[in-house]
């Protein structure tokens, strides 16, 4: 707010950026349960689940809840975004496909996803280079087989 009056900062509630930012994200179970276990007398289907009000918190409360968080865990002091990026990382590794994890994050093209968020991991090589070792022995052994079968006689002819 550069006016010189009222609160420094301000919440706008509006349209998002881009058309791909508008979208609906499915919750998983275990969230769905948080929500549900909350008093449901008190929840109006118009309003926010976090804030239970027809406005949302502000974001700096989430940063506050966040770096509260990781100094009561002990961990060194991240920013907020990193959740981002590591949510976009774990999915990959848990085998969520990139187009839906593009959707999920809201991106116009897959390519700002691979580019930005999908980080290679040491681990994910190590899956995706054993893949073509399992290849290997099964196809060479299939080969190897069928080869020794023609080829050595079979041990009651001798």
């Amino acid at each position: 707010n550069f006016k010189g009056s009222g609160e420094k900062t301000y919440l706008h509630v509006g349209s998002p950026k881009s058309k791909a930012s508008l979208r609906k994200i499915p919750l998983p179970a275990f969230l769905l349960e948080l929500a549900r276990a909350r008093d449901p007398d008190s929840m109006n289907e118009n309003n926010y689940i976090l804030s239970d009000n027809p406005a949302p918190f502000d974001p700096r409360i989430y940063q506050r809840i966040y770096k509260r968080v990781l100094k009561d865990a002990g961990i060194r002091d991240r920013k907020f975004h990193a959740i981002r990026h590591t949510f976009a990382t774990r999915a990959l590794e848990i085998g969520v496909d990139i187009k839906t994890l593009s959707e999920i994050l809201g991106h116009s093209s897959v390519g700002i996803t691979l580019n930005i968020y999908a980080h290679s991991l040491m681990e994910q090589k190590k899956i995706a280079i054993e893949k073509f070792n399992e290849l290997h022995i099964v196809h060479m052994c299939i080969a190897e087989c069928a080869v020794n079968s023609l080829v050595t006689p079979a041990k009651s002819a001798l």
